[in-house]
């Protein structure tokens, strides 16, 4: 399962506390076996990425950068084989 946002904190579905929620809401109710947030920009607040660590939630920022695209290119592929 892959949650896109174009940043975090632009707007209320974008801030830190509520990302957090929606991605433990999916993973108590979906039970996918891999999750990943792809987000266009930096993740700022560190407590953010902390937070998504703990959830097992595989984080992909700044998806401008074409190294990152390709590394989340190999981790989409993955999840698929």
């Amino acid at each position: 399962m892959i949650e896109v946002k174009s940043g975090i904190e632009m707007s209320e579905w974008g801030r830190p506390e509520y990302v957090l929620k929606q991605l433990e809401v999916y993973k108590q109710y979906l039970e996918p076996k891999r999750i990943a947030l792809a987000v266009l920009t930096r993740l700022g607040e560190p407590s953010l990425k902390t937070g998504l660590r703990r959830l097992g939630v595989d984080v992909y920022e700044d998806l401008l950068s074409p190294e990152i695209q390709a590394s989340f290119a190999r981790y989409v592929r993955d999840a698929l084989e």
